[in-house]
């Protein structure tokens, strides 16, 4: 049986070096969501509205952990400010 590596396309630094947008498109890329997208999705009408973009919310925790953000409610500040920011 052989076994087959992928190299890496660009190293940790490189990673790290990149703008923000550019850093999270490229490692959001790899990442399959869709296991976690099963389990938190909305299966029954009561409770929180089925609109609620689970995907959005699965990446902005993501973030939460690359930028260093202690915490859920940091996080909804900083959301909030980039997105009034604009």
């Amino acid at each position: 049986m052989y076994s087959i590596r992928q190299g890496c396309l660009f190293s940790l630094q490189d990673l790290l070096d990149l703008e923000p947008t550019h850093r999270f498109e490229a490692i959001f890329e790899g990442i399959n969501i869709m296991p976690l997208l099963k389990v938190v999705s909305k299966k029954v009408r009561d409770g929180a509205p089925q609109s609620l973009n689970y995907p959005s919310m699965i990446y902005s925790l993501f973030a939460r952990i690359l930028e260093g953000i202690p915490t859920i409610k940091l996080l909804v500040r900083r959301l909030k400010k980039e997105c009034c920011s604009f």
